[in-house]
């Protein structure tokens, strides 16, 4: 699995200031979480394609596995972060359940959003109201 270098580099230096800030915990566990689905995925692919006859979907020799691998990888990335499978979302929440810091700032960050789409619809009603 191909991880983005510029992102993870930015990863480690954040988490170097400060390992235990919960913001930059929680980011991480969003994307370690996605990546995990992502590699699950993938290895039920790979499985599913080592029964096909013919080299699998693409052909076989070398520039049919590479391409294959490739495209597996890029698929099973795009269905964890697409929540197809939820694994990732599962395993977010139930981190954040066992995690009492992670718990308080997702309610915090929950309680945000309720309150501005609280405020929108609020906005959103008074400019139809001032319409009619």
């Amino acid at each position: 699995m191909i991880l983005d270098p510029i992102t993870a580099m930015a990863d480690s230096s954040r988490a170097a200031a400060d390992p235990q800030d919960p913001a930059l915990r929680l980011r991480r566990l969003d994307k370690a979480s996605v990546e995990f689905e992502a590699m699950l995925i993938e290895q039920v692919f790979k499985s599913m394609e080592g029964t096909l006859e013919n080299g699998g979907l693409v052909g076989s020799g070398v520039s049919g596995s590479v391409y294959s691998s490739i495209l597996t990888e890029t698929v099973a990335r795009s269905m964890a972060e697409h929540q197809s499978l939820g694994l990732a979302e599962q395993l977010r929440k139930d981190t954040i359940r066992r995690d009492p810091e992670l718990k308080s700032l997702e309610e915090a960050k929950t309680h945000a959003l309720g309150q501005g789409l609280h405020l929108e619809y609020k906005v959103n009603t008074d400019i139809s109201n001032r319409e009619h």
